[in-house]
């Protein structure tokens, strides 16, 4: 970590993460731990502005009200509600940092970033950025139909209201140095692991028994949301080939199938692959280091050619052989052949002559799971992540020359 002459004090992290089942929350929750952790040996005041924690799932089915406020959102009801709303936020958020002081505000970017920035800017605190994906992402999901929302509400006009930002991936920060009008610091800092939290030599036999799988079944694993992006069809396609050739596997998937999301695992119930796929359901990210345990194979088969995925680094950290498409942010975490095998994105076949391989070859599973999680001990955990987080800060802070108007 760098040390400057212009030291920070207090640090403040505000997000607006509020489900436990969604998987920014084993980011935020993760990163939060690391960070204040460093501010602690460096004598920092680290603070969290967050909501409550609920403890639905996001994406859950509608109910009727919720099914009305979206047909709203065609008549700009949620662009104008979104304004009001933040408005009536940043002076809260405005008042709570008049009392905490900070000298730093680390923020992560969604549909309510900018309640906390407009915060910021009003008393003169600088303030670094966190994206985790590309404008034209953020402007689908959000419903911004007003005309000029979709900018005024970007993540591009947030990182030109702040002081500096980074990226989870090469990718997306080549996007934002393009889009940055401002010349702003804009770093790649990617995703990491508690390595800690995944035990490679703990046994999978007691989720195996429990979920009725043999143990001398090879278990090709999967861990998300099933949604339609995911292509489990390309999974299920390969899985079928393996079973047709008479090879004793199993599929274990696990994670909730939500509403939107079974159309994509129906394919499970299939008479050619239905008895070897077996659903583990939702399970607790501080409990899925249990269920790779008993996974020999781990599969990825299709992610945004931005995302750093944080399920990868689980996999590799629990030292299973992973699969993977070869976008370029997963080209930055492994090496084809080296730490896992890759396949060119959407080549159903390449996939399934590689997920053959590795269920023919044990010596090559292992060698590539103790590969895999010597990298990310070496350059993936929290702790990295925190620490190039907390060198940006720095970097920032000790070049600004706003001085807070508390």
């Amino acid at each position: 970590m760098e040390v400057t002459d212009k030291a920070m004090k207090r640090v403040v992290y505000a997000h607006y993460q509020k489900f436990e089942r969604d998987g920014s929350y084993v980011h935020v929750t993760k990163f939060s731990e690391e960070f204040g952790g460093i501010c602690d040996e460096q004598g920092i005041e680290f603070t969290v502005m967050a909501p409550p924690l609920e403890t639905g799932v996001p994406g859950q089915k509608k109910s009727f009200i919720g099914r009305l406020k979206s047909r709203l959102a065609q008549f700009y009801i949620s662009d104008i509600k979104a304004f009001l709303v933040q408005s009536k936020r940043m002076l809260e958020e405005r008042r709570q940092l008049k009392e905490l002081k900070p000298d730093m505000v680390l923020t992560r970017f969604d549909y309510n970033t900018f309640s906390i920035i407009w915060a910021c800017r009003s008393l003169n605190i600088p303030v670094v950025l966190e994206i985790n994906s590309p404008d034209h992402e953020e402007r689908e999901v959000n419903y911004l139909r007003v005309p000029g929302a979709e900018h005024f509400f970007s993540s591009t006009r947030a990182l030109s209201l702040c002081d500096g930002g980074f990226a989870v991936s090469n990718v997306l920060t080549e996007e934002y140095k393009v889009e940055s009008t401002r010349g702003l610091p804009v770093h790649s800092i990617p995703n990491g692991v508690t390595v800690e939290q995944f035990d490679p030599h703990m046994s999978g036999s007691p989720v195996r028994e429990e979920l009725g799988i043999a143990e001398d079944e090879v278990v090709i694993g999967f861990v998300g949301s099933f949604a339609p992006w995911h292509r489990m069809d390309m999974l299920f396609d390969s899985f079928s080939y393996l079973i047709g050739q008479g090879y004793k596997v199993r599929l274990l998937l696990v994670g909730q199938v939500k509403p939107e999301s079974e159309e994509s695992v129906a394919r499970a119930n299939q008479s050619d692959i239905k008895d070897h796929v077996t659903f583990a359901g939702f399970v607790p990210s501080n409990e899925i280091d249990k269920y790779l345990a008993a996974m020999d194979i781990t599969v990825l088969q299709n992610s945004a050619y931005y995302c750093s995925p944080l399920k990868m680094f689980e996999y590799m950290a629990m030292e299973t052989a992973v699969l993977s498409l070869g976008t370029e942010p997963v080209k930055e975490m492994l090496v084809d052949g080296e730490e896992g095998l890759l396949f060119p994105p959407g080549d159903g076949e390449a996939m399934t002559q590689a997920l053959k391989k590795l269920v023919e070859d044990k010596e090559l599973r292992e060698r590539l799971g103790k590969a895999a999680r010597e990298r990310m001990v070496k350059e993936f955990t929290w702790r990295h992540n925190a620490e190039k987080v907390y060198d940006l800060l720095n970097e920032v802070y000790s070049t600004s020359d706003k001085v807070p108007n508390y």
